[in-house]
């Protein structure tokens, strides 16, 4: 990990993913310029993921395996904004 002065700034570099997970306590981490994005499995058959942009707006979303090839999920975003969608998928 190294460290870099700018101006009133401390920026510290080489934060790995796993470090980011491990911290947090997530399965999945996500951090980007535009945002910061974590998931993980709160029950065996239950993800869910939460993003947040560098403009504030934020969306949760909840995916439930129902079974090896159906998944409900759901979504609600910061301005309110909801949905929920049935997917289906089969391997070939």
């Amino acid at each position: 990990v190294a460290s870099k002065q700018v101006g009133d700034f401390d920026i510290t570099l080489g934060v790995g993913w796993g470090a980011l997970r491990d911290e947090t306590g997530a399965d999945d981490a996500a951090l980007s310029l535009d945002g910061l994005g974590l998931g993980g499995y709160v029950a065996d058959n239950v993800y869910t993921d939460f993003n947040v942009n560098t403009r504030g707006e934020s969306e949760l979303n909840i995916n439930l395996d129902v079974s090896d090839n159906v998944t409900v999920t759901g979504t609600v975003e910061s301005d309110g904004d909801t949905g929920v969608g049935l997917f289906f998928k089969k391997d070939y």
